[in-house]
């Protein structure tokens, strides 16, 4: 046997293992990263925020300039408020109901006549409604409205007037008023 190899182990003893087999250890070196040459740190972070400064100016102003021209409004707001009307839907439909019911009870209209004078009514209401949409304005139930400006135009009063005048929408009788005799002359 040489002096590298021993015998087999006695009754309690390990095996030895032969000394080539064991290398020392080389002690091991942290990885360094590489750092590119031009970090400068400071300077480079107010050199991006610079250019995102210019970046974000040059879109505000795009947006300010060509968003209005995309969206359809020349004006901007003066323009979106031009095209919005309210109507007071509920105390113009209200109003009918009660003129008609007026007249009902007085005997100025037939009871069976209701329906009729209701549908062209609500008929003629619509198609005004649908008139104001043709002209390319958005019209908003005022009674739905919970703020708006001074400016935006409300048509109930125009629409009563219309409707009215066309015959298509009753006048609610006051006291010592005369039932409307155009009904049953129409009928």
């Amino acid at each position: 046997m040489t002096d590298n190899q021993s015998a087999p182990a006695q009754a309690g003893q390990a095996a030895a293992l032969p000394l080539e087999t064991i290398a020392p250890a080389t002690p091991a070196t942290p990885a360094t990263q590489a750092t590119p040459a031009h970090a400068g740190g400071v300077s480079t972070f107010l050199t991006e925020l610079v250019f995102m400064i210019i970046i974000a100016a040059m879109v505000s102003v795009a947006v300010t300039v060509f968003l209005p021209r995309w969206l359809g409004t020349a004006g901007g707001k003066a323009s979106l408020q031009d095209s919005i009307v309210t109507v007071n839907f509920e105390a113009i439909v209200q109003d009918q109901i009660s003129a008609l019911s007026d007249q009902v009870r007085v005997g100025a209209i037939e009871p069976k006549d209701m329906p009729r004078l209701s549908e062209q009514f609500m008929s003629a209401l619509l198609a005004k409604i649908k008139s104001q949409t043709e002209e390319g304005k958005i019209v908003l139930r005022s009674e739905q409205v919970l703020g708006a400006p001074d400016d935006i135009p409300d048509l109930t009063d125009r629409f009563r007037t219309e409707l009215q005048r066309e015959g298509l929408m009753e006048r609610k009788l006051e006291k010592g008023d005369a039932p409307t005799e155009a009904r049953k002359d129409a009928q």
